[in-house]
């Protein structure tokens, strides 16, 4: 296990979940086959994971972004569990969970270092994490509004700070995206009726954002489209796209999931491949999403799946998290993946 410290969760890559109205967030760390529990509190009263956007760092934070929530005077409601989901309401909370502050793998948030708020409740949005950045970018607002605003938030003075708007004559429905070198962000529209996603860059330092078009590269390559895709940094010039839930069929659970690689040197899309163990997975809220220096890339599949793809043969295992098992645990500590 290589006397991983349970109070420094620093440097490594953090597979999160959580469970809807429930208050425990299981953190799967891959580098040490572990996966702990921590349970979440607010004002000493139970946290409930609902529909929040989130997103985890490698400095052993996870920051909870807008979403959608329900208000207090709902969860004092004692409403029926079935309807929950129809009460939920888009919030501009936002807060960090600090693993390293946990005490017996317990956390309240209100006794760490308060983060301001999202300037207007969002919900849908992509989140990347350029250290120390947090990027927001699109999204929805409240009435079903979408929007092409971006902003940023300084991880380490707590402030939001707009950016330049996305502003393409699109409506992005659950992009993915990630950041290169801390240098540019890289979005990938993938929901999409076209043969291509539809691909952004944002330069960081230059606040710019531009479309890469693709023209006669790729022009006979038809990728499906879907939600809910995860990008990762593989090698120096290569991003690897996993799909998420296909939208070209009418029970998308029979169709295969794939993969493909983008370089960004050439700016074109190769190695495009089905493979049936991609099918349709959660999405990846890993802020760190560099393994280039690791001969395996660990991605969140559904409820309690990790999946691990060996970079040099490039094929998949699957590893099924026990959440029962960590449950029973007396004193809460960490459990193997299964």
């Amino acid at each position: 296990m290589g006397g991983f410290s349970s109070k420094n969760f620093s440097g490594v890559h953090l597979i999160h979940f959580t469970q809807f109205y429930e208050n425990k967030l299981y953190v799967y760390v891959p580098e040490h086959d572990h996966l702990y529990s921590f349970n979440i509190f607010q004002k000493g009263r139970k946290f409930r994971f609902f529909a929040q956007e989130s997103i985890s760092t490698n400095k052993g934070g996870i920051y909870l972004v807008g979403g959608q929530t329900l208000s207090a005077e709902d969860e004092d409601a004692n409403l029926d569990p079935m309807s929950l989901g129809n009460h939920l309401k888009i919030t501009n909370f936002v807060a960090k969970i600090n693993l390293n502050k946990h005490e017996n793998y317990s956390i309240d948030i209100d006794r760490l270092k308060p983060c301001r708020w999202l300037p207007d409740p969002r919900t849908a949005h992509l989140l990347v994490y350029s250290e120390p950045y947090i990027f927001v970018i699109g999204g929805y607002y409240e009435q079903n509004i979408s929007t092409k605003s971006c902003l940023r938030f300084h991880t380490k003075k707590r402030v939001w700070e707009q950016i330049c708007d996305i502003g393409f004559n699109t409506v992005m429905t659950e992009p993915s995206g990630l950041a290169v070198n801390n240098e540019y962000i890289y979005v990938f529209e993938t929901a999409i009726q076209s043969n291509l996603p539809r691909v952004h860059k944002y330069s960081i330092q230059n606040d710019i954002w531009s479309e890469i078009i693709f023209q006669n590269k790729n022009k006979d390559l038809k990728i499906p489209p879907t939600l809910c895709c995860s990008v990762f940094h593989i090698a120096d010039k290569e991003l690897l796209i996993l799909s998420g839930m296909r939208m070209d069929s009418q029970n998308p659970h029979e169709e295969k999931g794939f993969y493909y690689i983008f370089n960004i040197e050439t700016e074109q899309i190769t190695d495009y491949k089905d493979d049936k163990i991609i099918d349709y997975w959660r999405k990846d809220r890993q802020g760190d999403v560099d393994y280039r220096k690791m001969q395996s890339v660990f991605a969140r599949g559904g409820d309690g799946v990790v999946r691990e793809l060996n970079k040099t043969k490039m094929t998949w295992t699957l590893n099924e998290l026990s959440f029962e098992e960590i449950r029973s645990e007396t004193n809460n500590c960490c459990a193997r993946g299964k």
